[in-house]
């Protein structure tokens, strides 16, 4: 397995890699963070479908074809599904996008995932639950959904194609069944719509995994960006 990155501030490097220390947020949390403009996805956690000149909808009794201004959205239940959120590419632009001068390399990415799956199996809640761990898939939203719209485990393992240069590499879980199939909600959404701004505290989980000093490396960008090896 080819190595991943974390792009995090200095002072949890070293919870990271000495202590094992893993914070899951929820997609909720990183939903309502985006919209602060400061990474960029209002739709994560949801699969968006939208076309240039509307949606057709058939109604079922009529038969009659309509165009609808807006666009469809299946939602996941982002408040029971935590992610970490990696990259699969060491950058200079990564860095500065996400506000930080430090990377984090896991070369041993077989061993963070086996920490991950032990400590979930030492918290009753979420044991049984399955650890997704991959690339996140880009999407256009004009693109025909097909079923996607009923798997919540490829929603949250999705984003559109506005972000694929963060190459996203992303290990989730789900409790209370969020990631069973069809676990979804599904809505119209009118052009303009504007959702209204509801602040709320999120959770998050912080598995201990263990040292992890030997699985990884950290690199620091200097002023020209290129990346060196921290002693």
């Amino acid at each position: 397995m080819s190595p991943i990155y974390k792009y995090t501030p200095e002072k949890y490097v070293d919870g990271f890699i000495r202590r094992g220390e893993i914070l899951f947020r929820t997609l909720a949390y990183y939903k309502d963070y985006e919209e602060q403009q400061v990474r960029g996805d209002r739709y994560e956690g949801t699969r968006l479908h939208q076309k240039a000149g509307g949606l057709p909808l058939t109604m079922v009794e009529s038969g009659q074809t309509h165009i609808f201004n807006g666009s469809l959205e299946s939602n996941a239940r982002t408040e029971d599904i935590f992610v970490l959120c990696l990259s699969t590419e060491l950058s200079a632009d990564l860095a500065h996008d996400f506000g930080t001068t430090t990377c984090i390399e896991i070369h041993d990415p077989i061993r963070l995932l086996a920490g991950i799956r032990s400590a979930l199996k030492r918290r009753p809640s979420i044991k049984n639950e399955t650890l997704l761990h991959r690339p996140v898939t880009y999407y256009n939203a004009g693109d025909n959904v097909g079923i996607e719209w009923a798997f919540p485990d490829r929603i949250a393992m999705s984003k559109t194609r506005d972000y694929e240069k963060q190459k996203e590499y992303r290990i989730a879980f789900g409790v209370n069944n969020a990631l069973a199939f069809q676990n979804t909600t599904m809505r119209l959404v009118t052009d303009g719509h504007i959702e209204p701004r509801i602040v709320t505290n999120h959770r998050d989980m912080l598995l201990k995994v263990g040292d992890l000093r030997r699985s990884c490396t950290v690199w620091e960008f200097g002023p020209d960006g290129v990346p060196r090896k921290r002693a």
